[in-house]
């Protein structure tokens, strides 16, 4: 119960902070579910913390992805494990992974201005 609880806290500063990117992304209407919608199926997930239904609204909301975004959020979360694991390699990490430092900030930026792929971003890295 403990690790979901993390989990949905987690999402929910995610959240925080995709919201407040999410001003910076100009008039384009996203393809994914409304910052709204995300919000409030986190306030959801976490009066059911630990619970089945708080897993499902989580994946509800992932599952929506395209599968352009999933690939996004699956590359910059093997990036960020493989840094966080050997911070003096980050440079021949991302070479290996294809990207630059410039395209790895990009893809953040890109993730946490868009409420669905946060969600799964910070779903994935909380998991082992």
């Amino acid at each position: 119960m403990k690790n979901a609880t993390t989990m949905i806290l987690m999402a929910i500063l995610a959240m925080g902070l995709a919201l407040v990117l999410g001003g910076c992304g100009g008039d384009q209407e996203a393809e994914t579910p409304k910052a709204a919608d995300v919000e409030q199926a986190v306030e959801e997930a976490v009066e059911q913390a630990g619970s089945a239904e708080a897993e499902k609204a989580v994946e509800e909301i992932v599952s929506k992805l395209t599968p352009e975004q999933q690939a996004k959020v699956d590359k910059v979360v093997a990036v960020s494990r493989a840094v966080a694991a050997a911070p003096l390699k980050a440079d021949e990490i991302m070479a290996e992974h294809g990207v630059t430092t410039e395209q790895y900030d990009k893809m953040m930026a890109e993730i946490s201005a868009d409420p669905a792929m946060s969600l799964a971003y910070t779903t994935q890295m909380s998991k082992p």
